[in-house]
């Protein structure tokens, strides 16, 4: 039998869909940092630390996004707006937001007032 026609067990449709979107998401990332540095033609250290930190990030919140998403949704649900919950988005967005802080942040461990040690 044809191994793309045999039957697949969810834990690995479901690896397999979040291997997928982390090299989906990868390659946009990697596209994007290539362009800025065709155009800028300088890379400094810190935008090495942020690619870094961004290549590194992507497949990580691709893996909780599937794990979300798969703890948050309940296909036999009839209403299909009620099918995913609302607050597994929820913690979802917290966790980027954290992620896009950690890209945007000047400093590990900022100083109240705004200085960074």
């Amino acid at each position: 039998m044809d191994p793309l026609l045999r039957p697949h067990s969810l834990e690995q449709v479901l690896r397999q869909k979040a291997k997928f979107w982390s090299a989906v998401a990868a390659v946009y990332a990697a596209v994007i940092f290539a362009a800025a540095v065709l155009v800028a033609r300088d890379i400094s250290m810190q935008f090495m630390g942020t690619a870094v930190i961004v290549l590194v990030g992507v497949p990580i919140f691709a893996t909780i996004a599937t794990a979300l998403g798969v703890f948050g949704c309940d296909p036999l649900e009839q209403d299909v707006s009620r099918r995913v919950r609302v607050t597994y988005f929820y913690i979802y967005m917290l966790l980027a937001s954290l992620y896009a802080y950690a890209i945007y942040a000047t400093s590990i461990w900022p100083a109240p007032g705004g200085r960074s040690f």
